[in-house]
């Protein structure tokens, strides 16, 4: 979260130059560039980590369904059943 706010403010910063010539010279005199590769690295990591993430849960919901699937319970014979 703090990296997706920090590029957001870097890209809100360097948008905010108007003028072509000021950011060009910004950008030759400073690490731009480095920057840049910085946040699509992270960005990469973090694409990554949240492909795993919901492989992994995808994985345990599959689990329970089937564990789910394979109880043999009669919910009728529950007190409340005939009210819902």
């Amino acid at each position: 979260m703090t990296q997706t706010m920090e590029c957001g403010y870097f890209i809100r910063d360097y948008a905010k130059r108007k003028n072509f010539w000021e950011r060009t010279v910004k950008r030759l005199l400073s690490d731009v560039e480095v920057q840049v590769e910085q946040y699509e690295d992270k960005f990469r990591e973090l694409k990554s980590a949240l492909q795993r993430s919901v492989i992994r849960r995808g994985i345990i919901v599959l689990r329970v369904t089937g564990i789910v699937n394979n109880l043999e319970i009669d919910l009728n014979d529950m007190s409340y059943a005939g009210l819902v």
